[in-house]
């Protein structure tokens, strides 16, 4: 949400609010980024967010747990060379991946486990082509991540072996997600106009 702080000027911050009794549960100070990234996990449990410090030429990265109103983990990178393009939780909240672009040519996404701060994973997916990272998507075991990349196509990668167990060449991928039994994987292209089922 906006608001008009005399502190921050006209800035961005993050509000989260009980839809049942619209109470605020959780409230940041403002910020000047006026893109930042959101995510929420979907057992409601977390909510990480991502902005620039224009200023200082940082990108902070902030995890809260909801319940407690606690912030749980904070990851500050140097910007440049770092550039955050995406971010998305696990459905239980213990994990975050952060697709990044490093310099001129490098892609990775880094697993952070969200409860011990440590980074379990960075896969480099520089092979999935020069455009951006479009989309991240967990398995809802959180067993599984879908790296998918404008122009190039689909990485699925083991959580538990850290290990590219496949790759699905699609140029024109926009977004995946995948099915809650983990048997299917939607795929969605702009181009194309349609959204396809994949066993």
């Amino acid at each position: 949400t906006r608001s008009a702080d005399s502190e921050h000027g006209f800035s961005k911050r993050l509000v989260v609010r009980d839809n049942v009794t619209g109470a605020i549960l959780l409230k940041t100070p403002g910020i000047d980024d006026v893109d930042p990234l959101l995510s929420l996990s979907t057992d409601g449990s977390t909510v990480a967010w991502c902005y620039k410090v224009f200023d200082l030429k940082i990108i902070t990265i902030q995890v809260f747990h909801i319940e407690k109103r606690a912030l749980t983990m904070t990851i500050v990178l140097e910007w440049p060379p770092f550039e955050v393009w995406k971010i998305m939780l696990s459905p239980d909240g213990h994990k975050l991946a952060i697709a990044l672009n490093i310099g001129m040519e490098k892609r990775e996404v880094y697993i952070q486990n969200t409860v011990t701060g440590e980074q379990e994973h960075a896969f480099d997916v520089s092979y999935l082509g020069s455009g951006m990272v479009c989309c991240l998507a967990f398995s809802s075991d959180s067993t599984t991540i879908i790296v998918c990349a404008e122009g190039g196509g689909l990485g699925f990668y083991n959580l538990l072996t850290g290990q590219l167990e496949s790759f699905l060449k699609d140029p024109h991928c926009t977004g995946a997600a995948i099915s809650r039994d983990g048997l299917k994987v939607a795929i969605s292209s702009e181009l194309r106009g349609s959204v396809e089922i994949c066993h």
